[in-house]
């Protein structure tokens, strides 16, 4: 892991001006239509502790808290949540399955969700099953797939029942 100097010097992919957490706030004050959804990757509680209290410290001494009201935190477990809501509730969250698989469980991850004031789940577009619509309509959680790229598939899977996809580059 480079240092924070040594990471905002390198252009990433030798073209793309790396930013840090507090640039990123301070170009969500500049432009008030940006939103973001938090890709943190970590799901240890001692990382996971360390990451989002240096990002509520950031926006703190900036004055920017009120930003991580255009943010979507994205959590990777029960736990994860937990720990992060434990530092600050935060307005939106959005549960990604990927980190822990997913075993047809989503009855009981969708009431955890509604319980705990999570917005949505995400899981990949190939575990998407059109049944899984009324138990998330029943739930209040909205489900979003990813990564979905072809548009006829993109528009199957929202007939069937999902909330969005997420996409590189489709516009439908």
């Amino acid at each position: 892991i480079p240092t924070r100097d040594a990471f905002l010097a390198a252009p990433l992919l030798e073209r793309y001006t790396p930013m840090s957490f507090r640039d990123l706030l301070l170009l969500m004050e500049e432009y008030p239509d940006i939103c973001i959804i938090t890709d943190t990757k970590f799901t240890d509680a001692e990382v996971v502790t360390a990451q989002f209290t240096a990002m509520l410290n950031d926006a703190h001494e900036l004055g920017l808290s009120y930003l991580f009201d255009r943010m979507v935190i994205q959590v990777y477990s029960t736990l994860m949540f937990r720990v992060v809501d434990h530092l600050g509730h935060f307005p939106h969250y959005i549960y990604t399955f990927y980190a822990e698989g997913f075993n047809e469980a989503l009855r009981e991850r969708l009431t955890f969700c509604r319980k705990n004031g999570i917005e949505g789940v995400t899981m990949w577009s190939w575990l998407w099953r059109p049944s899984y619509a009324v138990i998330a309509e029943n739930s209040g959680v909205r489900c979003y797939v990813h990564t979905v790229n072809d548009r006829e598939t993109a528009e199957a899977l929202l007939q069937s029942g999902v909330s969005a996809v997420y996409t590189d580059y489709l516009v439908l």
